[in-house]
């Protein structure tokens, strides 16, 4: 008989699976729809989703326009990144 299928509570995500670093932002970016931005943020040392997600406001901001996401990109990252860290780090 075939193995029983993994219940939901042990099915391992890619976040389960040690994505850490650089691989943890480029995903982030990725489910947001922003992976166009991953080198810049690489290239600029923000390689840390626990640290990105301990920025305030202002500092954030001051990461995205130096990143020089444009405008509308930088509204989505802030709406969205707070509960997708959130989440992707539990």
């Amino acid at each position: 008989a075939p193995p029983p299928a993994p219940s939901p509570a042990t099915s391992v995500t890619p976040f389960a699976a040690g994505l850490q670093g650089m691989d943890a932002v480029r995903e982030a970016l990725r489910r947001m729809r922003l992976e166009q931005y991953a080198e810049a943020f690489d290239e600029n040392g923000y390689d840390d989703l626990q640290f990105l997600s301990e920025c305030g406001a202002e500092e954030l901001e001051r990461v995205l326009t130096g990143l020089e996401l444009k405008l509308g990109h930088r509204m989505k990252f802030q709406t969205f990144f707070p509960g997708l860290a959130a989440e992707l780090l539990a």
